[in-house]
């Protein structure tokens, strides 16, 4: 009896042990910052409109969603590979709330003149697939101005009750059974003619992983089940 007693007493010591230990990795990332921001990501990697594909390694842009404080959410804008001549004319993006209410402040736009912004619900049309609810209006006339390869810019949306999966929607269906993707742009220049364009979309979504504060807790919730069962057997 005094051998069961003190294993009981040793098992609960255990679990104490790693529920403390739990609640202070959770109080400690908390406290530290080290939990990680929402991020959702579209590789622009495939041309959806019959046109022409850009001449470097797809993807050829790629837009990136991070949460940056309450309502707020930093947008990246990289025309990664593009190549030569090739340029960024449009670029459009969904919103799952009311794409009017949010407010565009530039953080760093110095590689190219300040684009137009446009906010409509199911408005914009990308040739080739739906209806999208923000559009980004580029500088098209020759010049230091065009959104060209390895340049990038930096926007903070804000609006009410917004974070980076609020972007992360399809476009509307434009009647042809399209409307599968969430952002498209349209790229002018390729092969040296600013005649010659594509639209680019987006094949997959890329999510922020999950907080390592979730890897820590399981990890440490399956370590207490296995040392159970060892004590079982």
């Amino acid at each position: 009896m005094v051998k069961v007693n003190r294993e009981r007493m040793k098992n609960l010591m255990t679990l104490k042990t790693l529920l403390l230990l739990t609640l202070s990795t959770i109080f400690l990332v908390s406290l530290t910052g080290q939990a990680k921001a929402g991020t959702i990501i579209f590789p622009l990697d495939y041309e959806i409109s019959g046109g022409t594909s850009p001449q470097g390694s797809a993807p050829w842009a790629t837009a990136t969603f991070v949460d940056a404080g309450s309502n707020t959410v930093q947008l990246t804008m990289s025309a990664t590979n593009l190549t030569g001549t090739e340029f960024i004319t449009r670029w459009f993006f969904n919103s799952s709330v009311d794409s009017t209410g949010l407010t565009f402040s530039p953080v760093n736009i110095t590689a190219i003149s300040e684009p137009t912004i446009n906010k409509a619900s199911n408005y914009y049309k990308a040739d080739g697939d739906g209806y999208f609810d923000i559009d980004f209006d580029f500088q098209t006339s020759a010049g230091t101005g065009r959104f060209t390869g390895g340049e990038t810019i930096v926007y903070n949306i804000t609006g009410s009750s917004i974070n980076a999966t609020t972007f992360n929607l399809i476009s509307a269906p434009d009647g042809a059974g399209n409307g599968l993707y969430n952002s498209v742009a349209k790229v002018q220049g390729i092969n040296g003619s600013d005649g010659t364009s594509g639209w680019i979309a987006n094949t997959t979504v890329v999510p922020e992983p999950v907080s390592s504060t979730l890897f820590i807790v399981g990890g440490l919730v399956l370590g207490f089940r296995r040392f159970r069962k060892m004590k079982k057997a």
